[in-house]
């Protein structure tokens, strides 16, 4: 009888051997998750694309000595994937940045947002036939936000001479006349479709610790034309549409450049 309850034991113990182990296992794989802090020193950076000299930014991990990988939303900050540096003076400008760290562990997650001071144009719709003719320029994500006085657009001319129809001090692009000067370059009137990509070049002068700063970068602008509304193509406006929503809720990967859909009669 003895002999029988030692092997009954030896058997119950063999099979309650797995479940234990499962359960150890789970326990495991539950990672505990902690929160990471990353830390820039400042929020706005300032870029310049002339400076001799690189501008790197360097994060403050708390805690200290975690490896990981950044990532960043939307695209053009020109940031290091492993350690977190930021070279701010070959970044896109005119916009706010979302970077997220996870650890090679996946113990600890943290994410910051940064700007990255320059001028932006909105995604958007234009009606020439509803006397919608500007585009104006965005500081800083902010259209309240007003221009720098020591603000100059297109500097080196190249965009007006491609028909850019811009103001050099307040950045205003009068669309009618640019799509004007497009019949006028090509010698034949803009059939729907047309489209037409400009290069801005800016600059404008900020005071930071007391100490002036010279902006200079540019942007670069798509422009659509469609003689109506009914004419764009339905997978531009869902395209406009997610640009419009980012980083909220858009699905695409980058804002730029920004798409200025006009629409209408031009003459």
């Amino acid at each position: 009888m003895k002999f029988s309850n030692t092997l009954f034991t030896r058997y119950f113990l063999i099979a309650l051997l797995p479940i234990a182990l499962w359960a150890c296992k789970d326990d495991d794989d539950e990672t505990p998750i902690n929160n990471l802090t990353i830390d820039y020193g400042a929020e706005v950076f300032y870029a310049n694309e002339d400076a001799n000299e690189t501008t790197l930014i360097k994060p403050q991990l708390r805690p200290e000595n975690i490896e990981g990988t950044f990532t960043v939303k939307p695209e053009g900050l020109d940031i290091d994937s492993r350690t977190g540096v930021i070279n701010v003076n070959t970044s896109e400008a005119g916009q706010r940045y979302y970077i997220n760290f996870t650890s090679d562990d996946n113990r600890y997650l943290g994410d910051t947002s940064l700007l990255i001071s320059g001028i932006d144009y909105a995604d958007s719709l234009y009606n020439l036939d509803e006397g919608q003719d500007l585009a104006l320029p965005i500081l800083d994500e902010d259209p309240d936000l007003a221009l720098p006085s020591s603000i100059f657009f297109d500097a080196e001319g190249g965009a007006v001479q491609e028909g850019l129809e811009i103001d050099l001090v307040t950045g205003a692009i009068k669309l009618k006349e640019t799509l004007q000067n497009q019949e006028s370059l090509q010698g034949t009137p803009l059939e729907d479709g047309f489209t037409k990509r400009f290069e801005i070049p800016y600059s404008y002068n900020v005071i930071q610790n007391n100490q002036p700063i010279e902006v200079k970068s540019r942007i670069t602008l798509q422009v659509f034309y469609f003689t109506s509304r009914d004419r764009i193509p339905e997978e531009l406006l869902q395209l406009l549409e997610e640009k419009q929503l980012y980083p909220k809720g858009g699905k695409t990967d980058g804002t730029r450049p920004p798409y200025v859909i006009v629409y209408g009669k031009y003459q």
